[in-house]
């Protein structure tokens, strides 16, 4: 589809950054406008993935199911962002599953496509090689807390990570983490009793607010701190 909201759209796209407006409108005649409603998946773990999804508005969580059915919420993603692009890129099935937290609007892009726009404008591949390269220094950073970190600490971490993430895409009210204690507790893979007592550590010290379904940041420098530090807090 073309119109000037889909190119305004892409335009957006850090995927298509550098491109002049013409290549866009190009671009914008091959991608398919989607809506979805929240609790609804782009797509499933395991499935074969065909197409990768450009969000332009919404929120999506990232979800991992181990071999015994345990879920696990790797990540939340906020507009604009692209998921979906490893298994295009691999030809593997899907590694996680998709599932939108909010109403979503994206625009999907199939693999044939995918690879012609590709051979016609390789600053597509550069942009893709930018966005890939500051995923795997976040997961190795994440990694690094994951090994090192005590568990109040990779709890501060987590939540200053969500609350990093939506100021740096401008999401409204952005010290406003929609999470629940077993969000929490699914995410970091401590139990919920480590994450009662933790954000109740955190109000007690002025961090935090909790409330039903809903973390708010009171005070983000001291969370950092928190986060950074590998002794007990």
């Amino acid at each position: 589809m073309q119109s000037s909201q889909a190119i305004m759209d892409l335009q957006n796209q850090t995927l298509f950054a550098d491109l002049p407006e013409e290549t866009i409108q190009r671009i914008a005649q091959s991608a398919i406008l989607r809506h979805y409603s929240a609790g609804n998946a782009l797509f499933d773990q395991e499935e074969s993935g065909e197409a990768l999804y450009l969000i332009v508005s919404g929120e999506i969580g990232i979800e991992h199911y181990g071999a015994l059915g345990q879920e696990r919420v790797i990540n939340q993603m906020y507009a604009p962002c692209i998921v979906g692009e490893v298994a295009v890129l691999t030809h593997v099935p899907r590694t996680a599953t998709a599932r939108c937290l909010t109403a979503v609007r994206c625009y999907v892009i199939y693999r044939d496509i995918f690879k012609e726009l590709s051979r016609k404008y390789p600053q597509i591949l550069w942009n893709l090689a930018s966005i890939l390269a500051e995923r795997l220094t976040q997961t190795n950073r994440d990694l690094t807390m994951r090994t090192f970190a005590n568990a109040e600490t990779w709890i501060a971490y987590t939540l200053h990570s969500m609350f990093e993430e939506r100021h740096r895409k401008n999401v409204p009210k952005h010290n406003e983490l929609p999470v629940t204690h077993a969000d929490l507790a699914r995410r970091s893979g401590n139990s919920r009793e480590t994450i009662t007592r933790t954000l109740k550590k955190l109000e007690e010290v002025g961090v935090v607010k909790t409330h039903p379904r809903m973390i708010k940041i009171l005070n983000a420098e001291e969370l950092e701190a928190l986060a950074n530090d590998l002794g007990d807090f």
